[in-house]
């Protein structure tokens, strides 16, 4: 587990699933543009989602917000996960 999904880079191959913290999606997602700020050195890349690069991953979009209390086209989100047995 990891708060910010920018460490998914540098976690260990052997991981074979991570659960990261979330980057608010944004917080504000607009048509046609996409987020006009992602809090992460990735851009959009690991915004939100189950991500499959570099290792497999799920990024929640989150419940609050971090500078500016706004949700604009994103709505807050809870998940959870089910993991079964292969």
């Amino acid at each position: 587990m990891t708060q910010n999904p920018d460490y998914l880079n540098k976690t260990p191959r052997y991981v074979d699933f991570s659960f990261c913290g979330h980057t608010q999606r944004s917080q504000t997602h607009l048509p046609l543009i996409g987020a006009p700020y992602a809090p992460s050195a990735f851009g959009e890349k690991f915004i939100s989602g189950f991500v499959r690069n570099p290792l497999n991953a799920f990024a929640p979009k989150g419940l609050s917000f971090t500078a500016l209390p706004i949700r604009f086209n994103t709505k807050a989100e809870i998940v959870i996960l089910d993991f079964l047995p292969t």
